[in-house]
């Protein structure tokens, strides 16, 4: 059991009362009835989902499934570059707040790797936003929503995903999870997407349980060469863990919320091979003290130690880490990361990591 000194637990039920007030659901009372099923059966030929199974727990999920609109798959023209290394970031972009398209050509120009360009990437972005004409414009009776989240952008405009993976020629797979409030401008959702300068391939949508939001976890495949014509493939998992499971719960259900919808990905992994698991944990208390993270280094181990440093900008000067990567990878491969110095206008920093892949010429000298 989690213990806390009181005057720690006294500011942290504070906080979450503050948070609760300001975060929680909204319903809406007058409008259409609510849809028979959701994610709508169209959903699920192209994404392979991952659903729990409680009738009660569903009907939940489903009035907040009931405000967003569909995933959407993005594909554009790619290089079939040899590659024998391939960059990944997490980046929770604090829904339009992070200036995505203006990192993504820092990265591809090199200011962010002293002065070498990065020509193949994977992104992976938790609280991004998708707006326009598929997001419902009336929302049905007893739907919920999330209260609105629109920073002020510093750096450019504030445009969707989608947009900015059209821009940059990137493909994309983006699976939303709530409704970003219902009072200002255009409707929107807003949750997680993976970016990839690669085609991606076995699209997957886990619907976590539900502790205080909807969140779905996604992911996805990339394959390609190493220059000396070895076969790689990689799969990518992209997850945005609850900070909480509701004002009624407090202190002591802070870290259950995050090990019950962890275990829920662990448990319902499709990726047998190579795999990269970032995201945004919602962490109080780093690694070291958070069972839901211990449980993700069971089946992926490196690095090894993780980087410790603040993720999360919390307030003026405090930082606490809530953001991760993990990697999953076979005999002879190597990874590491680490954070980018600099948040872009999210509340997050994004961080930058590398999976290197083993030469042909060094499988052969492992296997004398």
């Amino acid at each position: 059991m989690l213990k806390l000194k009181s005057a720690a637990a006294i500011s942290l039920t504070a906080l979450t009362a503050v948070l609760g007030a300001n975060c929680g659901p909204k319903v809406v009372d007058e409008a259409p009835p609510l849809p028979a099923s959701c994610p709508p059966a169209a959903d699920m030929d192209t994404v392979r989902w991952y659903q729990v199974g409680d009738r009660a727990e569903r009907d939940d999920l489903l009035r907040w499934c009931a405000g967003v609109g569909p995933p959407f798959i993005e594909e554009a023209t790619y290089e079939d570059d040899p590659l024998d290394s391939l960059a990944v970031v997490s980046w929770n972009t604090h829904v339009g707040g992070g200036a995505l398209g203006y990192f993504v050509r820092q990265l591809r120009t090199g200011v962010l790797t002293a002065g070498r360009p990065v020509n193949h990437f994977v992104i992976l972005l938790q609280e991004t936003f998708r707006d326009g004409y598929e997001v419902p414009a009336e929302l049905p009776a007893g739907a919920l929503y999330a209260e609105e989240i629109f920073p002020r952008r510093e750096l450019g405009v504030r445009r969707d995903v989608r947009q900015v993976a059209r821009e940059e020629g990137l493909h994309a797979f983006y699976v939303p999870s709530m409704r970003n409030g219902v009072d200002k401008g255009p409707p929107e959702d807003r949750g997680n997407a993976i970016l990839s300068t690669l085609p991606l391939t076995e699209y997957t949508a886990w619907e976590l349980p539900l502790r205080y939001q909807r969140r779905v976890s996604i992911g996805a495949t990339v394959r390609g060469k190493t220059t000396a014509g070895e076969p790689w493939r990689l799969s990518f998992i992209n997850v945005h863990l609850d900070n909480r499971s509701g004002i009624e719960s407090l202190v002591l259900s802070f870290s259950r919320a995050r090990i019950h919808q962890a275990e829920f990905v662990l448990d319902n992994l499709p990726f047998t091979s190579a795999a990269v698991l970032g995201g945004d944990l919602n962490t109080w208390l780093g690694e070291a003290g958070e069972p839901a993270v211990q449980m993700i280094r069971e089946s992926f181990r490196e690095p090894d130690p993780t980087p410790v440093h603040g993720t999360l900008k919390f307030g003026a000067v405090l930082e606490r880490q809530t953001d991760f990567l993990f990697f999953r990878l076979p005999q002879g491969w190597r990874a590491r990361y680490r954070r980018i110095n600099g948040t872009y206008g999210s509340d997050h920093y994004p961080l930058l990591g590398w999976v290197v892949f083993p030469r042909l010429v060094d499988a052969e000298e492992r296997s004398k």
